[in-house]
């Protein structure tokens, strides 16, 4: 199901040109689940909504409470994006460490992953997928997020990350570039 919903958006975004009907999705506003926003009231878990309004996807950062015993401070935070262009998620799990190392080269150790490193973090986890699992979503995987597109490149203004389009760069950012010029 999850490789139907990206041939059809590489179909009808990329292959068609459905440029009308893709800047209607964009300006779409997805709201957060309300079951999604009872847990995180519950655990105390601060919520931002990271999103543009013309957009190809919505996004959430997820913070949970710092936990502090002695010097060790940590914050963990869940990012969820959705795609408005189909039915497709991601998450990604973060925390990051004050680093007390008196030679440091950076104020914080942080890192990533799709797995949460928290309890909290995997019962939140466990309600988005959840809850988006009833509504017909799908989660993408970070490995599936990355695979290349064949026959797609970036336009020469928005090359970021190289000419190479990913799986999750098609969902949820303007690979088109013409979302600026709607704004």
């Amino acid at each position: 199901m999850l490789n139907k919903k990206i041939k059809e958006v590489k179909e009808l975004y990329y292959d068609q040109n459905n440029r009308i009907e893709y800047v209607k999705k964009c300006s779409q506003k997805i709201e957060l689940e309300e079951t999604i926003k009872i847990f995180c009231q519950e655990h105390n878990i601060r919520t931002i909504d990271m999103r543009q309004y013309l957009s190809p996807s919505a996004c959430w950062y997820f913070t949970l409470p710092i936990f502090q015993t002695g010097e060790f401070e940590v914050e963990y935070t869940t990012v969820l994006t959705i795609s408005k262009l189909t039915q497709v998620y991601s998450l990604l799990h973060w925390f990051e460490i004050k680093n007390r190392d008196p030679k440091r080269m950076d104020p914080d150790l942080s890192g990533y992953s799709v797995d949460p490193y928290t309890f909290v973090q995997a019962d939140l986890s466990n309600i988005i997928e959840n809850t988006l699992s009833n509504l017909a979503y799908d989660m993408l995987s970070c490995s599936e997020g990355d695979r290349k597109i064949e026959g797609l490149k970036s336009s020469d203004d928005t090359v970021i990350y190289g000419p190479d389009v990913t799986v999750s760069d098609i969902l949820y950012l303007d690979v088109l570039d013409i979302l600026s010029d709607n704004e």
